[in-house]
């Protein structure tokens, strides 16, 4: 199980060869190690991605814990359902 999930994003390889990479970056700088544990998860493609604040295109693959609904929130210490009855107050 991650504790966040890891997003990966990717740019776009400007290149008239069509046997090149459509998506491409060199010489990146891994800043934290990644670790995935051995386990199920959700990967998702965000190939239609726009940033908000660039309006420019911003295409990620994120690896997330696998979804589940809000009911079955398996972290005991946290209900944002608000059916924890030994809240204090």
């Amino acid at each position: 199980m991650l504790n966040k999930p890891i997003y990966f994003n990717v740019y776009k390889n400007e290149s008239d060869n069509s046997r090149a990479p459509t998506f491409k970056a060199s010489n990146v700088e891994i800043k934290e190690t990644i670790v995935i544990p051995a386990g199920t998860y959700d990967l998702t493609f965000w190939g239609n991605s726009i940033n908000n604040k660039s309006g420019k295109p911003n295409p990620h693959l994120k690896i997330d814990n696998p979804w589940k609904p809000k009911g079955q929130n398996t972290n005991q210490s946290i209900d944002k359902q608000g059916g924890n009855d030994d809240t204090p107050f």
